[in-house]
């Protein structure tokens, strides 16, 4: 990756100079326009860097910005790494191993290039006139090196090649409209660092085209056609060190693996890089001789702007509505590398529908999407029918008909609700009645049964009863009701032990015609609403329009949201016009635990952060033994526990001190069997179509009939013969390859949904269970007598979840893990949920200071809508819907008062009859 690091001390800075120029393979050279007007072209020299270090002009050697602080900022550094190939191949590349210096000049034209970009983005602070703004000032004062080897190996304290720039640039830019030198403001150039890589990368690839030389994509960018793997890795010690030390510390996020590069440097080789060939080709083997020497004329990868913006567009608006305008050039830059422009891809994207505001975009297509979901919603207002009883619900529904004002399909009702329906019928569990709810409930009963809107939105912060009320609520509608959830843990898992017997999947009910027809006329009530992804709720919504259907979503915009691009519930309420009911009231927790999940709930996270503080459960700590004691303390303790992180790797740590601590108890059984299992890879439809993206290794499982593949073959990549085809990268799904050890006594959760062994009971996605033995064929047993397969690969074990597969659940206590390593994954959608799953406690471990953890959990990600992005008029109320409104509110408010004074009138006719009997 593109690195960037400031500078910050002139001391620091002409440090730097002279390392990088004694060790430079070309003397430092000066680049930009900024460079030109101070006179400063061709080679640097040392005094003139020192006096830009020292803010001074070196024509003149006065002051050059003159309200610099002495403590500011020097310059940026930014460093180009080829890839190890490319390196490989200007070393050793040609007759006799010789080398190619001519990759040399193509890797130093293409750096040229990409900081043509990088000045054209320089800007300075505009402060004049009480302004507080960037200006675009487009020129920079950089000076470059180029280097040709790392640092040396522990191994024999040589280096391996590795051809790479460093650009210094100058804190320093001039304004031309007030005509002086002020400080850059190169914030931006640092977050858009991955977009001038991709630049670089895909200019050096077609500079090498040029030359004769082959490519293959790998990665983000590329290797040089002819160079194997295995060749790469014997020239990338340095590498594969930090990552083995990586793995031993347990880091894995790129800063870290960043971090450890830096503090485990070794010194630099004595030679030149000219006089390391001799080394570097008593490394080789002959075949690798041969092959280095043979390196032209072999076939290279080739592609389009047309095909290279199609996949960009594919990939990141999949799960996204609106992207970074910038981030979707680099997809396609990166797609397209070695076969592109910057130019062609930028109007090939406007040419495919792309929509650009403000460094933003988004697609006509994701637009339209979202335009077709409001017009349903904004459109069906005030259309409908009451479709219940505002006061207790009656336990027969009167036989009636439904019939929208809009002229919806009628349909006859029976005498009660059907119990096939996905309703909480159950006779071992009676249906609560509204005076089973609170105040706060009771509104959201009659907020549904009084709308006569098509679609009814109730949010719900976590904890407050959301279950509850819908059953009570549901009892109460005069017509079927279809019970749905985004997932199969959700819908199976949850709802069918609340009593919705028939509660499925949303994905079930889009593909099953049968189970959809159950809707006819009757209501579609999806619970946990903020996890759809716009396409599916516009696919919900279709569905009610044909079967003459009303929709309630239920959910809470401040948990996670959808995989796949959505914001739903964000988007309606804001712009369909719908009104919303609200529970607030935490009924899950109680104090201040209760105020803390409250606090979090209203988007003061800092205020939950506090409470939990006070309370003693921010705890810092180093490794998993302490959130361990806990955890064993818990099950001691007969209470429910579950284990939450932000991110698998951490998980993996903590589960694996929790299995030796069960196996020293007896629990877990010593003995262990190894599973083959499939990790998912998460790869979006434009991935999975992408074949250059496959190593060979994956594994694919078809959940549709395509082409040569049925539904439920599973196919390693490498084993895909010729002639083998299918109609759609969305008919199957990408996994790797793991192993996990599993003893009798473990619990393990199902990843995937399935069947057991002999088809009679389905495995849902997030179910736990426990390990109760093994058969002869070395099938799973588990506790409640099921059997899973071997070979079912679908599992992983089950004693800690992340925040998204936690986020549903509700246990006694919940212990958090939020070390360092996984502060990407932190953020206040994460905590919140984690948080909010227990009903007793909540104890955070992390071994980052205070200040940190708070920083990270302020972080959010309100995935931006096309809507919101392009700024389309929310709708203005009607007068008709005002009045409505208002009638509405009169009609609840008289409703209450009728409710207290008969509650009034019972107890005084109590007292009355108690006086009575007392005489």
């Amino acid at each position: 990756m593109l690195r960037t690091h400031w500078l910050t001390s002139p001391a620091a800075a002409k440090a730097y100079y002279k390392s990088a120029d004694y060790y430079a393979a070309t003397p430092g050279e000066w680049l930009g326009r900024g460079a030109e007007m101070l006179g400063l072209q061709g080679p640097a020299n040392y005094a003139d860097f020192e006096k830009l270090c020292d803010n001074l002009d070196p024509r003149t050697g006065e002051l050059l910005r003159p309200h610099a602080r002495d403590d500011g900022r020097v310059g940026m550094d930014l460093t180009f790494n080829s890839t190890k190939s490319v390196g490989i191949a200007r070393e050793l590349a040609g007759a006799g191993n010789a080398g190619d210096p001519r990759i040399e000049e193509a890797h130093r034209d293409a750096v040229r290039y990409a900081m043509s970009f990088v000045e054209a983005d320089m800007q300075g602070r505009v402060r004049v006139g009480g302004k507080n703004e960037d200006r675009t000032t487009g020129n920079m004062v950089a000076c470059r090196f180029t280097h040709r080897d790392t640092r040396i190996s522990a191994d024999d304290g040589r280096p391996d090649m590795s051809l790479h720039d460093h650009v210094f640039v100058l804190n320093t830019t001039h304004d031309p409209v007030e005509g002086k030198w002020k400080a850059a403001q190169m914030g931006q150039i640092k977050h858009d660092a991955p977009y001038y890589e991709a630049i670089y990368h895909n200019r050096l690839a077609s500079n090498l085209r040029e030359l004769g030389y082959g490519i293959r994509r790998k990665d983000k960018a590329f290797e040089i056609e002819g160079i194997s793997d295995d060749l790469v890795k014997k020239f990338s010690r340095r590498r594969e060190y930090i990552k083995a030390v990586a793995a031993k510390l347990g880091i894995t996020t790129p800063e870290g693996m960043d971090k450890l590069g830096a503090t485990t440097r070794l010194g630099k080789a004595k030679e030149l890089a000219d006089d390391l060939n001799g080394y570097y080709v008593s490394r080789l083997t002959g075949k690798e001789r041969q092959e280095l020497a043979s390196l032209k004329g072999r076939p290279s990868y080739q592609s389009n702007e047309q095909e290279a913006v199609r996949y960009a567009i594919g990939h990141l608006f999949e799960r996204k509505s609106v992207v970074e305008e910038r981030r979707l050039y680099e997809a396609a830059i990166r797609h397209g590398i070695g076969s592109v422009t910057p130019e062609g891809v930028k109007a090939e994207a406007r040419q495919q529908g792309l929509l650009v505001k403000a460094g933003e975009a988004t697609t006509r297509e994701v637009l339209a999407e979202e335009e077709r979901v409001v017009a349903f919603a904004r459109e069906g207002r005030g259309t409908c029918r009451p479709m219940g009883m505002s006061a207790a619900p009656p336990r027969t529904q009167p036989t009636g008909q439904f019939q929208s004002i809009a002229g919806q399909r009628a349909t006859s009702l029976p005498q009660s609700n059907p119990s096939h329906l996905a309703t909480a019928s159950s006779s071992a569990q009676p249906k609560p009645a509204i005076s089973d709810l609170s105040p706060e409930q009771a509104a959201i009963a009659r907020h549904v049964w009084d709308s006569p809107d098509r679609v009814i939105l109730i949010r719900g912060a976590a904890g407050t009863g959301k279950t509850h009320t819908m059953k009570a609520t549901i009892a109460g509608i005069d017509r079927p009701v279809v019970v749905l959830a985004p997932s199969a843990d959700a819908s199976r898992g949850v709802l069918r032990k609340e009593g919705f017997e028939e509660a499925d999947t949303v994905a079930r009910f889009l593909i099953d015609e049968r189970y959809r027809e159950q809707a006819r006329g009757g209501v579609i009530w999806v619970d946990e609403a903020g996890l759809l992804g716009i396409r599916q709720v516009r696919a919900v919504f279709d569905a009610a329009e044909e079967l003459g259907a009303r929709v309630v979503l239920q959910g809470d915009r401040k948990q996670h949201g959808s995989v796949e691009r959505g914001a739903t519930l964000r988007v309606l309420e804001q712009f369909a016009g719908l009104p919303v009911a609200e529970l607030k009231d935490i009924r899950r927790q109680r104090g201040r635990y209760k105020d803390a999940v409250a606090s979090l709930a209203k988007g003061d996270i800092l205020a939950g952060y506090d409470t939990l503080d006070s309370l003693g459960w921010v705890k810092e700590a180093q490794g998993s033994k302490p959130l361990v004691d806990e955890y064993m303390a818990a099950l001691d303790a007969g209470r429910s526990v579950l284990v939450v992180a932000p991110t698998h790797a951490e998980g993996d740590g903590i589960t694996k001190e929790i299995r030796s601590r069960l196996k020293e108890r007896g629990i877990v059984r010593e003995d262990e069997r190894d599973f083959k299992t499939l990790a998912p890879l998460h790869w979006t439809d434009a991935e999975k179509g992408d074949l250059e993206r496959f190593v060979g290794t994956e594994t694919l499982q078809f959940h549709r009939n395509s082409g040569t593949f049925k539904a439920g073959d599973r196919v390693r990549v490498a084993d895909i013969k010729r002639g083998s085809s299918y109609k759609s990268p969305s008919h199957f799904s990408v996994y790797q390859e793991r192993r996990c050890a599993l003893a009798v006594g473990d619990t393990i959760r199902i990843t995937a949904n399935g069947k057991t062994a002999d088809g009679k009971h389905k495995l849902n996605n997030g179910s736990v269970y426990s390990v109760a033995g093994f058969t002869e064929q070395g099938d799973i047993l588990l506790g409640n007598g099921w059997t899973v397969a071997a070979d079912y690969g679908h599992l992983a074990h089950g004693y800690v979840a992340t925040s998204h597969a936690s986020q549903g659940k509700t246990v006694d206590r919940v212990l958090i893990a939020m070390g360092r390593q996984s502060r990407p994954a932190i953020n206040a959608e994460q905590f919140y949920v984690s948080v909010s799953r227990g009903r007793e406690s909540a104890t955070i471990y992390s071994d980052a200071p205070r200040e940190e953890l708070r920083a990270d959990i302020q972080r959010s990600d309100p995935r931006k809508s096309a809507t919101e992005l392009l700024g389309r008029p929310k709708p203005r109320p009607r007068k008709r819907d005002r009045l409505r409104t208002l009638t509405e509110r009169v009609k609840t408010a008289f409703k209450q008062l009728r409710e207290k004074a008969v509650d009034v009138m019972g107890i005084v006719r109590e007292k009355e009859r108690d006086y009575a009997r007392a005489r």
